[in-house]
């Protein structure tokens, strides 16, 4: 019985660690920029688990650089996540994105909310 518990735990924090970051930066992304959800879930789960892996290498080295314990590493990961989704989001919508994507990219970005 205790062996269930501790890999259901083990399960759960890896859920966290790698799954959770990635859907907070989403989320924060797609508020405040004003778009749609991702509608298909496979998708989603794999940018989910992309981003986290992004985040944790960019705050693992931040970490390491400064010698930061690793709890907060996964602090500064998650506030990283939300920070960094607002601003990419915000960044979206301006005019000079909008410029830039239309001129190297060939894409209109909707800037309305």
């Amino acid at each position: 019985m205790s062996d269930l518990i501790v890999n259901i735990l083990a399960n759960i924090t890896g859920f966290i660690t790698y799954f959770a970051p990635g859907y907070i930066f989403i989320s924060c992304y797609t508020y405040s920029s004003c778009s749609q959800r991702e509608t298909e879930k496979e998708y989603l789960v794999l940018k989910c688990v992309s981003l986290s892996y992004l985040l944790y290498v960019t705050s693992g080295y931040f970490g390491e650089f400064y010698h930061i314990e690793n709890s907060l590493i996964q602090v500064i990961t998650f506030i990283s996540a939300i920070l960094l989704g607002l601003l990419f989001g915000r960044l979206r919508r301006t005019t000079w994105a909008n410029k830039i994507s239309k001129k190297n990219i060939f894409r209109k970005c909707n800037l309305q909310c």
